[in-house]
């Protein structure tokens, strides 16, 4: 009886954590990038093969993180967890990037939009030198 009751437990734990994970392919991605030629910002297309876990965060019972495959730092911060409506909405710390999520459709974007704005003529940053704006779309799984 108590093997029993110790694998019903086991399997459910390792089923809820497991319903609070999923992983992130990036499928395309696209924005702005600096033509050094004809100095100017251009339309782009780039490859990505960006993998990301959405998880819990294991010091909150709420909050979400989002994490690079292969990086143990946290991407991004999940604060408000999954809504009524079944989006996540993500950010880095000082906002630069988001990174949103539908549980029902498992569908994500994400993106930066640090660079362009932040070329200053008398500055350290050049629009040769300034951040790639970028966007990326891609689809989830469950784990």
């Amino acid at each position: 009886m108590d093997k029993f009751v110790l694998f019903f437990l086991i399997f459910t734990l390792s089923s809820t954590t497991k319903a609070d994970n999923f992983i992130c392919l990036a499928e395309k991605a696209s924005g702005f990038s600096y033509n050094s030629l004809s100095k100017e910002w251009v339309p782009s297309t780039f490859t990505t093969n960006a993998k990301y876990v959405l998880s819990k965060d294991k010091s909150s019972s709420n909050m979400y993180v989002v994490n690079k495959i292969g990086d143990d730092n946290n991407e991004f911060s999940c604060k408000d967890g999954i809504n009524a409506a079944g989006f996540i909405f993500c950010k880095t710390f000082g906002a630069t990037a988001e990174f949103r999520m539908n549980i029902n459709n498992l569908r994500f974007i994400s993106g930066s939009i640090l660079g362009y704005y932040n070329v200053t003529p008398k500055g350290n940053i050049t629009d040769e030198s300034s951040n790639t704006p970028f966007i990326e779309i891609g689809k989830c799984s469950k784990f």
